[in-house]
């Protein structure tokens, strides 16, 4: 396993938590320092938005899997969701399910599975997004969109999230929307 960021920070912090196999890469041209067909799996978890070239990142992705293995990817969902917190992440864009599944075929890849995460809390944060819009109306006096949430709130939340794991993977659910979307692609 080997951890990738673009943060020398981050990195450091993983170092300090004893993780040893890490590496720095340079978002702009998002090179990946691996051989080719070298992982089974591949995860990008909140990643792919971060890139100027989103189809040459998952191409990369594909370049260092072994055929067979697995990319897995998270992204924000929805445009419309588009706020100063996105700009201060240095996000690109947010996908819709098909925009991804689109990026990542023309990557190479074949996508098994695709969908939209955290259904149950979309309509909290569409409440919370479009209050901050009211009120905050330039980028300087937006805050960020992670807030410290009192224990039991922050417990009730996980739970949902299980009850959604639950339900996408043992009753193969698919939502119709979500704040993110996952996919599971593979390289044939």
């Amino acid at each position: 396993m080997v951890g990738v960021d673009v943060s020398k920070d981050a990195l450091q912090f993983c170092r300090r938590r004893g993780l040893t196999r890490l590496c720095q890469v340079d978002m702009a041209g998002f090179s990946l320092p691996f051989k080719n067909e070298s992982f089974d799996l591949v995860l990008a978890l909140d990643v792919i938005e971060h890139v100027e070239d989103d189809i040459h990142a998952l191409a990369e992705c594909r370049r260092i899997l072994k055929v067979g293995g697995l990319l897995i990817v998270t992204v924000p969902a929805f445009m419309a969701l588009w706020s100063p917190w996105d700009e201060s992440l240095g996000h690109k864009r947010r996908y819709t399910a098909t925009e991804l599944v689109q990026a990542s075929q023309k990557s190479g890849l074949v996508v098994k599975k695709s969908g939209y995460i955290f259904f149950f809390v979309f309509p909290a944060a569409i409440f919370i997004r479009n209050m901050k819009r009211l009120f905050q109306k330039d980028a300087m006096s937006y805050s960020s969109d992670f807030m410290p949430l009192p224990r039991p709130l922050n417990s009730l939340l996980v739970q949902i999230g299980r009850l959604e794991q639950w339900a996408m993977t043992r009753l193969n659910l698919r939502f119709p929307f979500g704040l993110s979307v996952i996919s599971v692609a593979v390289k044939e």
